[in-house]
């Protein structure tokens, strides 16, 4: 049995995307299922016990399930906090009335996202002043994608994108980089973003994008900053001396007219409330606007395992020279 878990705890796991900090669970690559494991389980013994010792793929299975928390990474459709705890506690029999309430107003904020979201479409369609796009980051490339067997044991490449839908023409932009360009946060998301509405026709005097209520890829400082070529001294007060509850907002709206200000509410029926936002000198006046520094000036190493494992890949031709 210690030859199935050390050969369990071999695989190199990999973070999911939305569950990945709602709990402790491990995941393993997304080319990865119990019935490869144990093909590649059978590989490695037959050098190394005699036939009659190697365990059925049942009792392999059994052990992977009873004694490691690991998922095989097979998330088909993206599940919120909100959702995943409503459910688990459904299934368990233990729903409070404050989980209720509060599940039933997630969906109903749902419900009017996704209607907002039709009407802009709509309208989209006929108004070339206007671009609608959804964006959201897909979840950790790892590279090279293979099914030779030694791949599945070596550290690999981690590749990000990040997947712009314009919800008008059906037409989808990806933003693809690997982790020696740059890392995969708010000021990654903001350069795709930056990107996008350079891209877009010189016709376009708005634009509307939609993704999840992730802050730390959306509702922050950095994001702001980029969509509006502007450095930002956030407060932790509205206009009115109200506290800005970051983490409860839903809607940002960034404006021309009023550069040192953002509008923001906490739900879609909301009136828009305001923050100021423009930096002051030490006489209280508004600075000028300055040319955004770059977070990176070369290359970002790998650690020296993961390129041995990279290099190794390569003198093997499981990555291709060409």
């Amino acid at each position: 049995m210690d030859l199935v878990r050390r050969h369990i705890e071999s695989f190199l796991v990999v973070d999911g995307h939305y569950t990945r900090k709602d709990s402790n669970r491990k995941y393993l690559g997304a080319d990865l299922n119990i019935k490869r494991m144990y093909e590649l389980y059978i590989v490695q013994c037959k050098d190394q016990i005699p036939e009659k010792d190697i365990v059925s793929q049942a009792v392999y299975r059994k052990i992977f399930n009873e004694e490691y928390n690991f998922s095989l990474h097979v998330l088909k459709k993206d599940h919120c906090a909100v959702c995943t705890s409503y459910h688990q506690r459904n299934i368990e029999g233990t729903l409070t009335n404050d989980i209720k309430k509060a599940y039933n107003k997630h969906q109903a904020r749902k419900i009017k996202a996704r209607e907002e979201k039709k009407k802009d479409k709509e309208l989209a369609k006929s108004s070339p002043e206007l671009f609608v796009g959804t964006f959201d980051p897909q979840a950790v490339l790892q590279t090279p994608c293979s099914l030779v067997s030694q791949k599945f044991y070596m550290r690999k490449l981690n590749c990000y994108n990040l997947s712009i839908y314009n919800l008008a023409n059906n037409k989808a932009t990806f933003y693809l980089w690997s982790e020696v360009d740059a890392q995969r946060g708010s000021c990654e998301i903001g350069t795709c973003l930056y990107l996008q509405l350079l891209s877009i026709s010189c016709t376009t005097t708005h634009a509307i994008f939609y993704s999840d209520a992730c802050s730390g890829q959306n509702r922050n400082q950095f994001i702001a900053s980029y969509l509006t070529k502007k450095n930002m001294k956030f407060r932790e007060e509205d206009v009115n001396g109200k506290k800005i509850k970051w983490l409860k907002i839903r809607w940002l709206r960034y404006t021309k007219e009023n550069p040192d200000c953002i509008l923001f509410k906490y739900k879609m029926d909301d009136e828009f409330r305001e923050m100021k936002v423009a930096l002051t000198s030490t006489r209280g006046r508004a600075t000028e606007e300055y040319q955004l520094i770059k977070k990176y000036t070369s290359r970002q190493s790998i650690s020296a395992a993961k390129k041995k494992d990279l290099v190794g890949l390569c003198k093997k031709g499981i990555i291709p020279s060409e």
